[in-house]
């Protein structure tokens, strides 16, 4: 430091293909609480020496451990936000900011029946719902369903949103009660298309379940706006 800026700590992502292959043991709870503690003084110290924490610690530790996600202002300038680290902080906040001045838009959508749905990875689900649970306390005519998607496709150790597949979401929310339209984050995508990691599209998806797909980018405003429809 200063020539290393950050670094992040992810578990390895275990698929199911892993035949013949070093045996690796998944995190639990137990050890992802080991992970933090051991980090969390890490950081301690580094802030006392650089003034920055320098490493940080991906999201799925504190969900796999059941802990409180850190606070927004401790990911600092989020330098490692696209590896998963810090993103449902940014989120979160970036999601409350947008509630506390869209209220022009929620009064003109006050009568405006709605119902949506949402698919997540496992590991977000908790996350995801308790966000559209605020959304519907502030927008009483909204009903959004959030549904977490298994990844079969992979391994069901692979739980991150960003690596689901469209046979999985197909499989799983063939006759599920979807409203007017199926938000899908558009991490699960190929950068700049609309294609899933298993060559599945938009179209297709849309065409079996019969419902509009609204692709949703990782930032609050988006969330929020698009739920609403607005």
């Amino acid at each position: 430091y200063p020539r290393l800026n950050s670094i992040s700590v992810v578990p390895a992502g275990l698929t199911k293909y892993r035949k013949k292959l070093f045996k690796l043991i998944p995190y639990d709870r137990e050890s992802s609480a080991q992970v933090i503690q051991q980090v969390e003084l890490l950081q301690g110290n580094n802030v006392n020496k650089y003034g920055s924490r320098i490493v940080f610690l991906a999201d799925e530790f504190y969900i796999m451990s059941q802990k409180d996600i850190p606070k927004y202002e401790e990911y600092e300038e989020f330098p490692q936000i696209e590896n998963g680290v810090g993103l449902l902080a940014s989120l979160g906040y970036e999601i409350d900011v947008a509630l506390k001045t869209i209220k022009t838009k929620l009064n003109s959508c006050q009568n405006l029946q709605r119902e949506v749905s949402i698919a997540t990875g496992v590991s977000a689900y908790s996350f995801v719902k308790t966000q559209a649970e605020k959304i519907m306390e502030k927008q009483s005519s909204l009903r959004i369903h959030v549904y977490p998607i298994k990844n079969t496709f992979f391994g069901e150790n692979i739980t991150v949103t960003g690596l689901l597949t469209g046979k999985d979401i197909l499989e799983q929310l063939t006759g599920k009660k979807l409203g007017e339209n199926l938000l899908l984050c558009s991490s699960m995508f190929k950068a700049g298309e609309e294609i899933m990691l298993d060559d599945i599209t938009i179209k297709e998806i849309e065409s079996v379940l019969s419902i509009d797909i609204i692709k949703v980018e990782n930032i609050g405003e988006d969330f929020v706006n698009k739920i609403l429809g607005i």
